[in-house]
């Protein structure tokens, strides 16, 4: 691979860690700054058309080599990828709605207004958003492939994709309407697994796995987003969430899921699902960090290993939490230049039980 040429002895560490039980098994991740940048704004192309998609891409693909060449020599445990990205808003799009373009990210609205509508979801090859995301994988993998991990796309969970779609009157439908609730889930989870087919074929493994959030999962694996459960009470993930993100992990080889240090009330309840491979939390403003409850989740993570991210200083605690509680940590840091990454790389390899290779 042009950007990890030594992506065999990486994907070997994974397959250690994996394996592993006991405490001090650790990968990093260290995050440099970029070579450069190329700036783009989604509000400046008129999507779904594919021809302004064709030139959307041409920036994001540029701007993210920037990336991968400014990280060039940094020898951690991070999968070099390019990853779908027209704003969050996707994620629902390739069923029905319109999104809302923002500089960097989109939003949408709800379709369900009244649950008469949602007779008329479908997923459809034709649907003008779903052509788009398989235009963009298209193009990652004629320009980029053999040089970076190719990740499907980052899905929502069944639970995300009915908020999108229902708006924040699901919260209240759980009471009001949970069979209309059961049957936009089923529905949801339906979608989520049909995209991830029909992209998979285009993307194809990395070395028998899937890159995902810069990491490497066996198999066909996916990630989903549990974001709308961190807003809900504990008691209600295994009601509302959990068996149908169950179901699409199911129907693969394993999963990342990604949630946020809202939802730290939920992360044991998200470490049970079944064959999950990370359990990666995200800091948010004016939350508790997940570095600062590092042992508990470790240990609430169960079989899954913990992606988190911590502050430079803060890697030999993060070092010294791990070789006192039994889990698996994958570590994410940053660092102003590759020796300085690499330094960093050394102190963890010394200390981690995942062989460096």
């Amino acid at each position: 691979m042009k950007y990890r040429p030594d992506l065999d002895v990486v994907v070997d560490r994974y397959q250690q860690l994996y394996q592993a039980k006991e405490p001090g098994s650790i990968l990093v991740h260290v995050f440099v700054p970029p070579a450069g940048s190329v700036p783009y704004d989604l509000r400046d192309y008129q999507f779904p058309d594919l021809a302004e998609n064709a030139r959307y891409l041409q920036a994001y693909i540029n701007n993210r080599i920037c990336f991968l060449k400014g990280r060039l020599g940094v020898l951690d445990d991070y999968v070099p990828d390019i990853y779908i990205h027209h704003g969050i808003a996707a994620q629902s799009a390739y069923i029905a709605g319109r999104p809302i373009m923002g500089e960097d990210t989109s939003w949408s609205e709800p379709v369900i207004r009244d649950w008469k509508d949602i007779e008329s979801l479908s997923v459809s090859s034709e649907n003008p958003w779903f052509r788009l995301l398989r235009h963009t994988a298209e193009v990652f993998a004629e320009d980029l492939g053999g040089q970076v991990g190719l990740p499907t796309f980052y899905h929502y969970s069944p639970l995300d994709m009915a908020n999108a779609l229902r708006g924040n009157q699901l919260f209240f439908d759980f009471s009001d309407a949970p069979e209309q609730v059961e049957r936009l889930l089923d529905f949801c989870t339906h979608a989520v697994i049909w995209l991830e087919d029909q992209l998979w074929p285009i993307c194809g493994d990395l070395l028998g796995g899937a890159p995902l959030w810069g990491s490497w999962v066996p198999g066909h694996a996916l990630m989903m987003s549990e974001d709308i459960a961190d807003l809900c009470r504990a008691e209600y993930y295994p009601n509302w969430a959990a068996p149908w993100t169950q179901q699409v992990i199911d129907h693969f080889d394993g999963a990342l899921i990604h949630n946020h240090s809202k939802g730290l009330h939920l992360q044991k309840q998200i470490g049970s699902l079944q064959n999950l491979r990370i359990l990666q939390v995200s800091e948010d403003p004016n939350q508790p960090r997940p570095f600062d409850h590092l042992e508990g989740l470790l240990r609430e993570a169960g079989d899954a290993a913990l992606q988190i991210y911590c502050r430079p200083e803060e890697v030999g605690r993060a070092v010294a939490i791990s070789q006192s509680v039994p889990g698996k940590l994958i570590l994410q840091t940053s660092a102003p230049d590759v020796t300085t990454a690499n330094d960093i790389v050394h102190y963890v390899r010394e200390h981690s039980r995942i062989k460096a290779d």
